[in-house]
């Protein structure tokens, strides 16, 4: 896959968190790495903060440790 327009593929690690009533909730972790970009100062590899908020989820590429995001380069926040 190669990201088009000013966007960036991130891998994603999920986060199963337990409830007290026992229930397990998924979340994201806010840290990713990158596995391709059109962002001139990143490279493959590199990992990324990013806003939640402003990403799609690519259902082909998901898996039980990990999910694959679409960001805009806008909420790539910072380099780590």
């Amino acid at each position: 896959m190669k990201p088009l327009g000013d966007r960036t593929l991130l891998k994603v690690q999920k986060i199963y968190k337990k409830q007290k009533d026992g229930t397990e909730t998924m979340d994201i972790s806010r840290e990713a790495k990158v596995i391709e970009t059109n962002h001139p100062e990143l490279k493959k590899g590199d990992v990324v903060y990013y806003n939640p908020r402003g990403c799609v989820n690519i259902e082909v590429e998901d898996t039980k440790k990990s999910m694959t995001l679409v960001v805009d380069n806008d909420d790539l926040y910072c380099l780590i």
